[in-house]
């Protein structure tokens, strides 16, 4: 009979602990894995959802100078509002003690709304009786947008446009369009907190729209 080595005892329970350790940080690091997947594929649908509201803020405020060419043109000379596009710009012109003729006119997603005979975006109702997808999925969201007119200036004849005649009263007029969207999780409070700031997707698109007939 062959007895054991002193110095062997214990062998097979350390081999034992290593095998059920190496197993358990492989088992954390697919699990964190797979969590990181789902957070990067959240944060891809958000960014793509506020690239589309964006576009669709774009396209919706276009409309909106196509049907009432002349009030919205009227309103952007008008407007004193200061933007993100030129209030740098003003503040320089300020400073210098010039005149700031840089009108900007800006319009948000209640704005558009009201104007409208239905909203735009139509937030997710989550009460079990009258349960319904909204227009960016299952999840109630905060969705603003604002689009700032600047730039204004008058635009070439399009192709088809007469430039004789009696639509020489009548001219077209080109504006810079830059809409900027914002999705973030959906609160009942106006108040910006941390968590809020740190989900907020934003996009901004910019355009050079030409409307008229301005008389």
């Amino acid at each position: 009979m062959v007895s054991r080595r002193p110095n062997e005892r214990g062998a097979a329970l350390f081999i034992v602990v290593l095998v059920i350790t190496l197993l358990t940080a492989i088992g954390i690091f697919s699990a964190r894995s797979a969590s990181l997947v789902d957070v990067a594929t959240g944060y891809n649908r958000q960014s793509v959802q506020t690239q589309y509201l964006s576009e669709y803020g774009t396209k919706a405020v276009a409309a909106q100078l196509a049907q009432d060419p002349n009030g919205l043109s009227g309103q952007i000379k008008t407007s004193s509002d200061v933007c993100k596009a030129n209030e740098k710009l003003m503040t320089l012109l300020a400073n210098n003690n010039e005149r700031a003729v840089t009108p900007c006119y800006k319009l948000f997603l209640k704005d558009v709304n009201d104007t409208m005979a239905k909203p735009l975006i139509e937030q997710a109702i989550q009460d079990p009786a009258t349960y319904a997808h909204g227009s960016l999925g299952p999840m109630p969201l905060s969705v603003d947008f604002v689009a700032e007119m600047v730039d204004l200036g008058p635009a070439p004849p399009t192709p088809g446009f007469e430039q004789s005649g009696e639509a020489q009263a009548f001219s077209l007029e080109r504006v810079t369009l830059i809409t900027t969207g914002q999705i973030r999780p959906f609160s009942t409070s106006d108040s910006c907190t941390t968590a809020v700031t740190r989900s907020a997707g934003i996009q901004t698109m910019k355009a050079a729209v030409s409307y008229g007939p301005i008389r």
